[in-house]
C-alpha cells in the first residue's frame, strides 16, 4: 500500500479488512517509510482473527462443569488501528 501524507507529524494508521476463513494464525506485516522501519515497534504488527463461539450454549460434561465451546472463524469487514504486536503501548501506531 502507498499513502501519502498531507504534511509531516504524528499519524494513526487504521486499516479495513476482513479475513477468509482459512488459517488458524492472524496476519503479520510491517510499516515501512522510504523502503525502512520507522521505529522497532513498525517492525510487526499482527492483525487479528475475529472468533465466535460455534453454539450460543454451553454445553456440560459428565460432573456438570461447563464446556468451552468451539470457536469458528468470522467473516466480516472491520476497521482497527494498527497497534504493536507486542502489547506493551496501549496506544495505536
Amino acid at each position: 500500500m502507498t499513502f501519502n501524507a498531507p504534511q509531516a507529524g504524528l499519524y494513526e494508521i487504521a486499516v479495513d479488512y476482513a479475513w477468509i476463513p482459512d488459517k488458524l494464525y492472524p496476519t503479520e506485516h510491517d510499516i515501512q517509510i522510504n523502503g525502512k522501519c520507522p521505529f522497532y515497534e513498525a517492525r510487526r504488527i499482527v492483525i487479528a482473527k475475529i472468533w465466535a463461539d460455534q453454539k450460543a450454549a454451553f454445553e456440560q460434561d459428565t460432573p456438570g462443569n461447563e464446556i468451552t465451546p468451539r470457536q469458528r472463524q468470522l467473516k466480516q469487514w472491520q476497521t482497527t488501528p494498527l497497534r504493536d504486536a507486542s502489547y506493551l503501548n496501549d496506544e495505536p501506531l
